[in-house]
């Protein structure tokens, strides 16, 4: 492919005056101190070479060079100083390998390397060994306080809310914040003006044409054509768009051209465009060819409706084809519900042209998202609030409902939804009820056939609820863990979720894991939806606290009614809980937990009469039977000779012993941190790397490593640190000093 060098803003062609910027003076002065190769990396217009000179100004033993100096080695350089290469990609690439190379060997001082793209091919090593900083378009791009001073200096005083609005509207990309800000210039209310102003009104499509577009290889600028048609772009659907898009949407992100990464990789890396960027150039596209922007918009829409229905509605809508954006709803709208969003739902509806606004799969979308009707059917009701407890009455005529067939029935997508909240939301279903269980995983089947990815995830998170109430279920919640982390906007589904993978944690007494995802289903915002799941998490983390202190917990902390319930009263009453309703040392009536727990009655017995081989003989029976999922929860010592048992059967000789450790130590273990399990010198090397900031993808081209290979260090060093995600991960790291 033709690697294409990203023009450069002419210096004539900038608007205004340069203001001060202390901020970003500050990051660079930061970037040189730290490391002797610096980076300023970002695309056209985003002021890169102003901040430089700026920061240059005034420093002695700063020389600045521009990037097209024939033989740029043979140009005086500082024994001591900085020398700066502006527009650092017109370079030879040979060029600036020995600059560096004589940064790193002191032969010379450091290095700021000014460009649209990453010039080092050992980018990745050189951070990961503190040899390159990096200032990059997210750190030159404007603040609010900076737009109300360049504001100051070029069309008059702004306030706060205007300047927030410009930021927003921008992404903060400096020559986008010139742009409004010439847009309003001579207005007598400069804040009313831009509080009004949109995307269409910058003008910005005459600049990218002149200063990008018209500079790029044809086919680069093809595709830049055509992949802004979203402002959200990955692999398959530039592929979508253009033949060979993802190898051309590869070469974009190497030149970093108006593209920033989306969220994580999930399985592919998205990309966000600059919004200005992105609406200027759909307006120079629209202009140019009209016809293929309309089926630019329907390629979209197919390709989105499973992932961002209501993307794919707007796509469709755009396209002029209100058949396309029907078929989008009605098929897709369920997932909408289990995101929270059937308002969002019936919005959408309510765009469609009649005929379809008398659809009765469309009605069936508005009316379960309008809560302000008063006469609602049965099904309807069943459907406003899948998370709540449904009456039996409605329960009764929805099923009814569900039956009906022909032009006055629900749809395949409709029928799904309502069989999964019928199956959820009946608080007479016992949590291992087979029957519920097995609806639940069919409609989840269903669900991932039918391209409904939010409403399968729901049904698997559901089933890993139930499983993990009565004992640890490994498969069923890292399918309901990987069915969640597939889709984009999971919305509440992290609460349940979430309090499964805690659970799950505590029956193998996983305490700091618990801990973590209990605080996580306790305290996001979305748990608001489920007060049922979050009082659960509430009750559960009192209750580790008390079992970390070696405490009883108080009488007012029930367990609230749910599939949850048999676990945490388990494990109320391990702790001496005063108001169980169990005689002492019962448990829940399930068998791999009750085996375990009978068989630790068993054995305390046997020792009180005497007869200490036989108790032994019967506590490594019950290890047996818990070793496989650590079904440890039900073996946690609740009187003191229940602990010296198990003391004692470390002495006797255990095939088990770590696991009798793990029960031994997690009562009364709040004081300091335990000791961490020595980290391997490849997870050393990860943790390093998550402290950096660096993706999955980062790591493996630094280490020289498969993803997959770097994937296992970081669960091995979750497991070892007692941690769910890279944060923690690297808050333990530097808490246990594990991290300069």
């Amino acid at each position: 492919m033709t690697h294409t060098t990203v023009p450069r803003t002419p210096a004539a062609s900038r608007t205004g005056r340069d203001v001060r910027r202390p901020r970003v003076v500050g990051l660079l002065d930061a970037a040189v101190q730290r490391a002797p190769v610096v980076e300023v990396v970002a695309p056209a217009g985003a002021g890169k070479s102003t901040a430089v000179a700026q920061w240059a100004a005034g420093r002695p033993g700063v020389r600045v060079v521009d990037g097209g100096t024939p033989d740029l080695t043979a140009s005086p350089r500082p024994a001591a100083g900085l020398l700066v290469v502006d527009d650092a990609h017109r370079a030879a690439r040979a060029d600036v390998a020995a600059l560096v190379r004589d940064a790193l060997t002191g032969r010379t001082g450091g290095v700021v390397l000014v460009g649209r793209a990453d010039l080092l091919a050992e980018t990745h090593r050189l951070r990961l060994t503190g040899d390159l900083a990096a200032v990059r378009a997210a750190d030159l791009a404007f603040t609010a306080a900076e737009v109300r001073a360049l504001a100051g200096a070029e069309v008059g005083p702004v306030g706060e809310e205007a300047a927030q609005r410009v930021v927003a509207l921008t992404g903060g990309w400096p020559v986008a914040v010139r742009l409004a800000l010439l847009a309003v210039a001579g207005d007598r209310d400069p804040s009313g003006a831009l509080l009004r102003l949109g995307h269409d009104d910058l003008g910005a499509d005459g600049y990218l044409l002149e200063q990008v577009l018209d500079r790029l290889d044809p086919r680069l600028r093809t595709f830049v054509l055509r992949a802004t048609i979203d402002d959200v772009v990955d692999a398959p659907l530039a592929e979508r768009l253009l033949d060979g898009g993802a190898a051309l949407l590869d070469e974009c992100v190497r030149l970093r051209l108006f593209l920033e990464p989306s969220g994580r990789a999930r399985p592919v890396q998205r990309y966000r465009w600059n919004p200005v960027v992105a609406a200027g150039v759909r307006a120079i596209a629209g202009r140019r060819e009209p016809a293929t922007v309309a089926h630019l918009h329907r390629r979209a829409a197919l390709h989105l409706a499973r992932c961002a229905p209501d993307v794919a509605f707007e796509h469709a809508l755009r396209a002029g084809d209100p058949a396309l954006a029907r078929d989008v709803l009605v098929q897709q709208w369920p997932d909408l519900v289990v995101a929270a969003r059937a308002g969002a739902a019936a919005a959408l509806a309510a765009r469609l042209p009649a005929p379809a606004d008398v659809d009765a799969d469309v009605r069936l979308v508005r009316d379960v998202g309008a809560p302000a009707r008063t006469a609602r059917s049965a099904l309807v009701e069943l459907l406003v609030a899948p998370t709540r407890v449904v009456p039996p009455g409605t329960r009764g005529a929805a099923r009814a409902a569900l039956g009906a067939v022909g032009p006055g029935g629900p749809g395949p997508a409709a029928t799904l939804l309502a069989r999964y909240v019928l199956a959820r939301s009946d608080p007479a279903d016992p949590p291992a009820d087979d029957a519920v269980t097995q609806t639940l995983w069919h409609v989840a089947a269903q669900a991932g056939a039918g391209g409904l990815p939010r409403l399968r995830a729901a049904c698997l998170v559901e089933v890993a609820l139930r499983e993990v109430g009565t004992g640890p279920a490994e498969a069923t919640v890292r399918a309901a863990a990987a069915a969640v982390d597939d889709v984009d906007d999971a919305g509440p589904l992290h609460v349940p979720l979430d309090l499964a993978l805690g659970l799950h944690a505590l029956w193998q007494l996983r305490t700091d894991r618990a801990g973590a995802h209990l605080r996580r289903a306790h305290d996001t915002r979305a748990a608001a939806g489920h007060a049922d799941a979050r009082r659960a998490a509430e009750v559960g983390l009192a209750l580790l606290a008390a079992l970390a202190h070696g405490v009883t917990p108080p009488a007012g902390d029930t367990v609230p009614p749910g599939p949850w319930a048999p676990v945490l009263a388990l494990l109320r009453g391990a702790l001496g809980a005063p108001d169980g309703a169990r005689p002492p040392g019962a448990r829940p009536d399930v068998v791999a937990p009750t085996t375990v727990g009978a068989l630790l009655r068993d054995a305390v017995r046997a020792a009180d009469a005497g007869r200490p081989a036989a108790a032994h003989e019967l506590l490594e029976d019950a290890f047996e039977h818990a070793a496989p999922d650590e079904t440890l929860l039900p073996l946690v010592p609740s009187s003191t000779p229940v602990r010296a048992l198990l003391v004692a059967h470390l002495g006797w000789g255990t095939r088990h012993a770590p696991l009798v450790r793990r029960v031994l130590d997690v009562r009364g273990a709040g004081g300091p941190s335990r000791p961490v399990p020595a980290l391997t010198a490849r997870e050393g090397e990860v943790l390093v790397c998550l402290r950096a900031g660096m993706s999955s993808t980062e790591i493996a081209a630094a280490l020289v490593l498969s993803v997959n290979t770097v994937k296992t260090h970081q669960r091995g060093l979750y497991r070892k640190l007692g941690v769910v995600d890279r944060r923690e991960a690297v808050r333990q790291g530097l808490a246990r000093g594990l991290l300069p």
